[in-house]
């Protein structure tokens, strides 16, 4: 379903492509974004990439449900102004 120009994607749309994501990239960026403690409190664990030659943080089995159901419900709300810029550091 595609969208008209000037509005939002679906919300089924946009919870497609959470499920898609890397989602400890995604709790980051959404913990950077909102402050929201819940993100900072879901755990990772290492996974094993290329036979163990290398390894990547992952969001932890058990929070991937909770972390796409939060950021599908953020990405789908209203989304807030834009904070003022730090005059201190301009």
């Amino acid at each position: 379903m595609k969208s008209a120009p000037g509005t939002r994607p679906h919300s089924d749309f946009i919870r497609r492509a959470v499920e898609h994501a890397n989602l400890n990239a995604l709790r980051l960026a959404l913990l950077q974004a909102t402050g929201d403690p819940a993100f900072a409190a879901m755990r990772v664990e290492p996974a094993e990439l290329n036979g163990g030659s290398s390894w990547a943080t992952v969001l932890a089995t058990d929070d991937c449900t909770a972390m796409i159901d939060r950021a599908t419900t953020y990405l789908c709300g209203p989304l807030p102004a834009p904070a003022a810029p730090d005059t201190a550091i301009l």
